[in-house]
């Protein structure tokens, strides 16, 4: 319970910072999704000049972060959703695999 409670407050805390250090520094053109914003990061390269390569790789896989971790967590989703669904199912169609395919199906299409 205090270790629960204790890595709430941590990960609240984390993203209270990093959101008002991105508010700030951003200011009120922050896009809505964060990660939006360092699409055109320079690395500090002045204006006018190539953007070095590490900086468009960070850039790169800041923007795509967000599609990483969401494709990689949509299997446990799929998971626990076709878990309750086996149970609403008819009994000639109520097995796992069913009931992961029905869930699985949709936001594939």
């Amino acid at each position: 319970s205090a270790a629960l409670s204790g890595a709430l407050a941590a990960c609240c805390a984390l993203y209270l910072l990093l959101g008002c250090l991105a508010a700030s520094y951003f200011g009120p053109d922050t896009a809505p999704l964060v990660t939006l914003n360092f699409e055109l990061f320079t690395g500090g390269a002045p204006a006018g000049t190539a953007r070095p390569l590490w900086a468009r790789v960070v850039a790169g896989w800041v923007t795509l972060l967000p599609l990483l971790t969401t494709t990689a967590a949509f299997p446990l989703f799929n998971g626990v959703l076709a878990a309750n669904l086996v149970h609403a199912l008819p009994p000639k169609l109520a097995t796992p695999t069913v009931a992961a395919a029905l869930c699985a199906l949709p936001p594939l299409l």
